[in-house]
């Protein structure tokens, strides 16, 4: 059978790339892992761990995208995923342009090549949050206000410091941005104004593409 080359720590390996098939593992110091492509419903159990996984990250991002100021891409951040997530919308994006343009063929190459289980699940995850918790969260932010915002300010601190990990060398340049753009996120944060009653559609998806 053939052997699929993977990292030495098992688990960074990617369920996706075995297909439909049960492995057979061996490690060496020398080789790390390699794993031999059978068939066994070994596979299958591996997704759904990975697919209850995704959906637990999910319910956190749902959960943290009700409080105001706090992103689900924040919580992304800190589990590691924000960039897999942002590569498979990217490729979704792709999939979708192309049928624009009346190229059928490449947009199903695109959304073949999309890692469906991970959105899904993680998706999944997402709305059951926000369904299950707007009312309880919205509830504790209203009567414990000081320690629902000490808890998901410490999300965002954690998440400035995986940010800071994200930059391999600072110099002025780099510097100077991060201060203007900290300056002007403090500025435009200072002009929020009062609750809109009876916002347009235009503000809705204005305000829902700031937020994404």
């Amino acid at each position: 059978v053939p052997a699929v080359r993977l990292p030495r720590n098992p688990r960074d390996v990617d369920p996706g790339v075995l297909g439909s098939q049960s492995v057979r593992c061996h490690c060496s110091a020398s080789t790390g892992l390699r794993v031999a492509v059978g068939s066994s419903p070994v596979r299958s159990r591996a997704v759904w761990r990975a697919a209850t996984a995704q959906v637990g990250r999910g319910v956190c991002m749902g959960a943290a995208a009700v409080v105001p100021g706090v992103s689900g891409g924040t919580v992304a951040l800190l589990f590691g995923i924000y960039d897999r997530l942002i590569g498979e919308v990217r490729t979704g994006a792709g999939a979708l342009g192309r049928f624009v343009r009346l190229d059928l063929r490449g947009g199903w190459q695109r959304l073949r090549s999309v890692d469906w289980v991970f959105l899904i699940s993680l998706f999944a995850g997402i709305v059951t949050a926000i369904v299950v918790l707007v009312g309880w969260l919205r509830t504790q932010i209203e009567e414990h206000p000081v320690q629902v915002s000490a808890v998901f300010f410490g999300l965002v601190a954690a998440s400035v410091v995986v940010a800071r990990r994200e930059v391999a060398r600072w110099d002025a340049q780099r510097v100077v941005v991060m201060v203007l753009a900290a300056g002007a996120a403090f500025f435009a944060l200072g002009l929020r104004s009062g609750g809109v009653a009876k916002p347009s559609l235009l503000i809705v998806v204005g305000a829902g593409a700031i937020a994404i």
